[in-house]
């Protein structure tokens, strides 16, 4: 159920993240990525533990990153859209759902976030286009919140 989602997106990466950090940090060297979700940037009433869960995941990755500034260490929220992953077979999805709602194909998620780690961004959204990212940075988390909703029963999902 819901406890368990928590622990498998939020407290797994939590503890994993800061086990890490117990490693690097004495190093002076090292990344951790949070793979957070677009989910985490609005409410989502289909599944709000999980859009709660990756919002966790993505706010905990700005918090830490002044605290790892100058460290040597750094951190990145990869927000991807739907990915092709096992994760739609397991839930029931067939194969014409999975290419209406799954755009996004794990190599090129990869891809956009080991650029984004490199040129030392803070927040990765693969495939996220220019204007997404200026509406997402500019317009309240309400408005946001509402038009994702909007476009999530629109897109049936």
């Amino acid at each position: 159920g819901e406890e368990e989602l928590l622990r498998v997106h939020a407290l797994a990466p939590l503890r994993l993240t800061h086990a890490a950090l117990c490693a690097m940090l004495p190093r002076g060297a090292g990344a951790v990525i949070q793979v957070s979700s677009r989910a985490a940037f609005a409410a989502n009433a289909a599944a709000p533990t999980y859009a709660a869960a990756k919002a966790f995941l993505h706010r905990h990755a700005l918090g830490l990153a002044p605290a790892l500034a100058g460290t040597g260490v750094r951190i990145l929220s990869v927000c991807p859209g739907n990915t092709r992953t096992e994760l739609f077979a397991r839930a029931g999805f067939t194969e014409e759902e999975l290419a209406r709602v799954a755009f996004m194909e794990p190599d090129a998620v990869v891809d956009a976030a080991l650029a984004a780690l490199s040129s030392g961004e803070l927040v990765c959204v693969p495939g996220e286009r220019r204007s997404q990212r200026l509406l997402r940075r500019l317009l309240p988390r309400r408005l946001l919140a509402r038009a994702a909703g909007v476009l999530q029963r629109l897109a049936g999902v």
